[in-house]
This record gives C-alpha cells, structure tokens and sequence, in this order.
C-alpha cells in the first residue's frame, strides 16, 4: 500500500515517531463480507495477543 490507500480507507493512521504509521489492527471478516470483530488500538506499540485472537474468534463464530 504505497499510496497508503487501504490505511487512509481503513483507519489505521497513527502518528508515531514523528511520521505516520499504519496501526496493528486485527479484523475478523463474517462469510458474507462485513466486519464481524475488530481489534484498532489507540498506541501503535499494542499487540493482540494469541489468545486475545482465539477468545475472539470463539465468540464471533458462536454468534454466527
């Protein structure tokens, strides 16, 4: 994304460092294309962790 179209469209913008950054988001797409979970920390320096991840998907997968 050099253009940084898919960050611009998405959201992920974050001023770090004194430049702009894509954010670590995390987005779990349903099987008809909508966004069924998403994970956009406010500080760059936030990761979601595997378990975070798998407690997320169980809980999106049993509400579908």
């Amino acid at each position: 994304d050099p253009d940084r179209t898919i960050i611009s469209e998405w959201g992920l913008e974050d001023m770090a460092l004194g430049k702009e950054i894509a954010r670590p988001a995390v987005y779990l797409i349903a099987p008809d294309g909508t966004v069924a979970w998403r994970h956009l920390p406010t500080d760059w320096r936030i990761r979601m962790g595997q378990d975070e991840f798998l407690t997320a998907f169980s809980e999106v997968e049993g509400a579908g």
